[in-house]
């Protein structure tokens, strides 16, 4: 038997370190290679799912299969359609024009003016128009007519008079102010009286029963008015009371009620206060529903 010697031990000791060494690298890197080839086969499995979940099932798939993937794929394949944009909304500019306005203004001296408290807005404005518009169709005088400002607000220049005569006989005064167009002053009379009503205003006649014009046009279109003045109630000034209103009836079709105006007795001293006794008289007012809107029929005036 061969004894070893202990150089000999300690060369086999480094062989047998070597070797293995060699057997551990070895395992190591088929570990390694394993794990490699795992991560590869789950990446490929998973792209070829993918793939097929979007692509369509395979031709050995059932028919039921296939389209309960189809019907899972149409959910988690197909980008959802964007909706259309909707359009804007086509806005209609807002007129710069202004309303026209209602005619005739109410004056200042109409300012503290009642208005009867049974009419809604539309017609107490109607009642407040018809008033002042009174004021020179069956009022004091008919120049009053040119006492209205101009469209700016200023006043009226007025200088004399041209007279014109027509066909009627009479001589007439040729406005200047805000209504010296006829067009303009019709359109007025338009937007306050019913057309019968305005025939009535218009018109008069003389003690021989002949009929002519009170307001009317000439060849140029020009407003033309007769000079005429009748004065106003004494009684009615000194009374110094505000108009009241009597409603006698009311529908949707037409408005009946009294203007109740108050006039002093000028024939008994004042007392010691200067009132008066004082007595009232009532005036009938008619308003009526027109395919235009509310218009007046009948008017009067307490002073």
């Amino acid at each position: 038997m061969r004894l070893y010697s202990h150089f000999d031990t300690f060369e086999l000791y480094n062989i047998r370190r070597g070797v293995g060494k060699l057997f551990f690298c070895f395992f190591a890197s088929l570990f390694s290679f394993r794990r490699t080839l795992a991560a590869v086969r789950a990446a490929f499995h998973g792209a070829m799912h993918r793939a097929a979940s979007c692509t369509g099932p395979s031709s050995s798939f059932p028919a039921k299969a296939s389209a309960a993937a189809n019907r899972g794929r149409s959910a988690a394949c197909t980008a959802p359609a964007a909706e259309a944009p909707t359009p804007p909304a086509e806005v209609t500019p807002a007129s710069t024009e202004a309303p026209a306005p209602a005619e005739p203004p109410i004056p200042d001296w109409m300012a503290d003016q009642p208005a009867p408290a049974f009419l809604d807005a539309e017609q107490q404005a109607l009642f407040l128009r018809a008033y002042s518009a009174a004021s020179f169709l069956m009022g004091c005088s008919t120049s009053g007519v040119d006492s209205y400002p101009l469209d700016g607000g200023d006043p009226p220049e007025l200088g004399d008079y041209e007279t014109v005569t027509l066909d009627s006989g009479w001589t007439y005064l040729v406005a200047q102010g805000r209504y010296a167009r006829w067009e303009d002053f019709q359109a007025m009379l338009d937007g306050i009286f019913t057309p019968a009503y305005q025939e009535e205003l218009l018109w008069t006649e003389n003690m021989d029963g002949e009929r002519f014009p009170i307001f009317t046009a000439d060849g140029e279109g020009r407003t033309c008015f007769l000079e005429l003045e009748r004065g106003s109630s004494l009684e009615y000034g000194w009374a110094d009371v505000p108009d009241t209103y009597e409603l006698v009836s009311q529908s949707g079709d037409a408005v009946e009620f009294y203007l109740v105006g108050h006039y002093a007795d000028l024939t008994v001293q004042p007392d010691e206060t200067g009132a008066r006794p004082l007595s009232t008289e009532r005036w009938p007012i008619r308003m009526e529903r027109t395919a235009g809107g509310w218009r007046v029929s009948e008017f009067h005036v307490p002073y």
